[in-house]
């Protein structure tokens, strides 16, 4: 009920946009290389749900962020070949472990942002 949009930034490389389940407070691990290509699979029925590459699996560090209430950025994991995110899926708030809190979770957007300047 309560989805948003989000993106994730590799090193160097292309912003891809995934879906953001609110309910759950997780990303939806399929990533998209368009707004348009996510938006036509928008609560998808068959979304990837973990990277298919297997052993040759390369995970890279990104950026990942969501519109989801004023906005949220951290860090995590996505293979590019498979185009799935497969670490930093459920942001810490730091409220969920206390003791493990994130330090990367920022409120707001980053400045990569795509949605940064729009109305």
């Amino acid at each position: 009920m309560s989805h948003a949009t989000g993106a994730v930034r590799f090193t160097g490389g292309p912003i891809l946009y995934f879906e953001y389940d609110g309910t759950a407070d997780m990303c939806v691990p399929s990533l998209w290389e368009t707004r348009e290509e996510m938006m036509a699979h928008w609560r998808g029925d068959n979304p990837r749900v973990w990277c298919e590459c297997g052993p040759v699996a390369v995970w890279e560090p990104v950026e990942i962020m969501c519109t989801y209430g004023d906005g949220h950025f951290w860090r995590g994991k996505a293979c590019r070949n498979c185009r799935t995110l497969t670490e930093g899926l459920v942001p810490s708030f730091g409220f969920y472990d206390e003791h493990t809190p994130n330090d990367d979770f920022r409120d707001g957007e980053p400045e990569w942002s795509p949605w940064r300047n729009e109305p």
